[in-house]
């Protein structure tokens, strides 16, 4: 995780994301290539306004987020998802 933060600062309004497909390869998920997406803040959020953890359950649900691009969303193989930085506007 680039972002620093437990807890998602007061004035972050957005999360740059990226999104990294893989394929399984001999028993290993192999990088294919990646996609950078924005997401509002409350995405990548619980509820108690902490960041969620990278490359976790709830981080990978943003590939199906409506602000991923639709190469994300129809990514038929598996992949996770990465919180860049945080972002005003």
């Amino acid at each position: 995780m680039v972002v620093e933060h437990d807890h998602a600062p007061d004035w972050a309004e957005y999360a740059i994301v990226t999104f990294y497909a893989q394929v399984w390869k001999d028993d290993y998920a192999v990088h294919i290539w990646d996609e950078t997406y924005r997401v509002p803040i409350d995405a990548v959020t619980d509820e108690n306004g902490n960041l969620i953890e990278d490359n976790s359950h709830p981080s990978d649900q943003l590939r199906w987020h409506e602000d991923a691009p639709d190469k994300v969303q129809n990514w038929p193989h598996t992949g996770y998802v990465e919180i860049d930085e945080l972002q005003r506007r």
